[in-house]
């Protein structure tokens, strides 16, 4: 008999000696996208054929060679060539400015800078806050009365790592009694022992904006700061087919939320306001009243991530007739919408037996059309697992980014500072929509 995917079971999962860890994930991930739809049946037959689909799609790159037969070998140079001359000159305006920087700016404003290096790149959260000692007053003999302030700056699950720490400095700061490690040893020694430490940074990249470096730049500029993070999953090699379905199940998945939210509008618009009211409830702590008003707008991939979650669960609340229908409207709408996922239709039969499909292995559309519909599938894919990434980490980052924020004011009075958090993916994606 038939097992319901909705009791506690998992495949077995046997691991052959010329199997790899990589190979192991691979067949949990896909295993996992079969079992996250509900009243699927499982049992030994099933369980086979799943991982000889697996398997199977893993030794091809079918769908890697069909893209490239769409895009000649001069586009791809062109396109190459074109990225790289972009950066090198995005690269020569950062160092321009980073000169013009450290020609202009007074020390308060450089030993802020090299203060937010040092905490963004690392994040020992078990330390014990840093204390600021400030002036408030003087006492009747004329002698300063002190205070001090606590800040946690290293929170919880934050991103640290700069990548090119100092990759765009000027050579006075990377160099000599003023350079960035000897601020680091002077002002930090226990802490500045990290710098050295292994790891993938998880920052992109740290700017300054505004007028600062500029041709604006003023001896009262403000310190304006932008930490970039990409979560974007790294590319190392090409895909094979099988990484190329579970974009396309990536597709699928969101087209199945998308189903669910136009089927029941009025419980979408309740369940936005439960996420919203959710969240400001677990973040009521660490964000202004003004913040929490507004938390769908600053913690976004965190928003939707909750969105997501409660739709989904409305999916799998629905009767199995229904289910298989929002399958059904799913699949032909993805279809419609993208001719060129008909490559996917053998394997998305296997994977959901009781769909009704014309089988067409031939694609009649255009060069730029497949292009297109591709280039959907894999943004779309890595979008979705940096959501994942992004809801876990947004948070304690942006919470970390509001601390130094203050822990810098308060240690440098006379500077007024203004850090910013950039996700990428939030930055392409707002970009795509008001194209």
């Amino acid at each position: 008999m038939d097992q319901s995917l909705e009791s506690n079971s998992k495949p077995d999962i046997e691991v052959t000696e010329s199997e790899t860890l990589e190979d192991l994930e691979s067949h949990k991930i896909f295993f996992r996208s079969y079992q996250s739809y509900p009243s699927q049946p499982w049992n030994s037959e099933t369980a086979g054929k799943l991982r000889y689909l697996h398997d199977s799609l893993q030794r091809k790159q079918t769908f890697s060679k069909h893209l490239l037969s769409n895009c000649s070998g001069m586009d791809l140079d062109a396109l190459c060539q074109q990225a790289k001359d972009e950066y090198a000159k995005l690269e020569e305006i950062y160092v321009q400015r980073m000169d013009s920087f450290s020609e202009l700016a007074n020390q308060d404003l450089k030993n802020a800078a090299m203060d937010s290096l040092m905490l963004f790149h690392i994040n020992p959260h078990e330390s014990p806050p840093l204390v600021v000692h400030h002036k408030v007053g003087v006492n009747d003999d004329g002698k300063d009365i002190l205070d001090s302030a606590s800040f946690n700056v290293f929170p919880k699950n934050a991103w640290k790592g700069i990548e090119g720490l100092e990759h765009f400095l000027p050579q006075d700061m990377q160099e000599g009694d003023y350079s960035f490690r000897a601020f680091s040893k002077r002002n930090y020694p226990l802490l500045s022992q990290d710098l050295n430490r292994k790891g993938s940074p998880n920052i992109r990249a740290m700017t300054t904006i505004g007028s600062l470096g500029g041709i604006g730049h003023k001896s009262d500029s403000d310190m304006d700061l932008q930490v970039i993070v990409d979560t974007d999953p790294r590319v190392w090699q090409p895909w094979n087919d099988c990484e190329f379905f579970l974009g396309f199940l990536s597709c699928f998945k969101r087209n199945v939320i998308n189903t669910v939210t136009s089927l029941n509008p009025k419980s979408f618009k309740k369940l936005k306001l439960q996420t919203k009211a959710l969240l400001q409830k677990r973040y009521n702590k660490g964000l202004t009243q003004q913040q929490l008003r507004i938390i769908d707008i600053i913690l976004p991939s965190t928003y939707r991530n909750q969105l997501d979650n409660f739709l989904w669960k409305l999916f799998v609340q629905l009767p199995h007739e229904n289910q298989i229908t929002v399958i059904q409207q799913s699949t032909t709408s993805l279809l419609e919408s993208y001719p060129s996922f008909s490559l996917f239709e053998k394997p998305l039969k296997t994977f959901f037996s009781f769909l009704e499909l014309n089988q067409n292995t031939s694609i009649n559309s255009d060069h730029d059309s497949v292009l297109e519909d591709f280039g959907y599938l894999i943004n779309q894919h890595q979008r979705e697992q940096a959501l994942v990434l992004e809801a876990q980490k947004e948070y304690s980052t942006r919470l970390k980014v509001r601390i130094i924020e203050g822990y810098l004011t308060k240690k440098y009075p006379n500077t007024e500072v203004h850090l910013f958090l950039n996700l990428l993916n939030i930055v392409k994606s707002v970009k795509n929509r008001t194209l």
